[in-house]
């Protein structure tokens, strides 16, 4: 240890040791990792057995956004005629 450096730590510990107090921070660590290789074994699993639904999926879901965008011209309240019929914005 260098002269300087390590009576400034010296002073630290003395300080912690007074208070108490004494930071663990693996713990938190360990549960995080457990947690994300759980959830990776499951959705590996269902990869397998559902690949040709979730591409029947995905079609769908293009669809639904699609029907989205003609939902905002019923919002538009300046046209003349009353755009599409039945759509008149009051």
């Amino acid at each position: 240890m260098r002269t300087g450096q390590g009576r400034e730590l010296g002073r630290a510990a003395e300080e912690k040791r007074a208070r108490g107090s004494v930071p663990r921070r693996r713990k938190r660590k360990r549960r995080k990792r457990r947690k994300r290789n759980r959830r990776r074994r499951r959705r590996r699993r269902r990869r397998r057995r559902r690949r040709r639904r979730r591409r029947r999926k995905r079609r769908r879901r293009s669809r639904g956004r699609r029907r989205r965008k003609r939902k905002k011209r019923r919002i538009r309240k300046w046209m003349p005629n009353g755009g599409v019929e039945g759509e008149r914005g009051g």
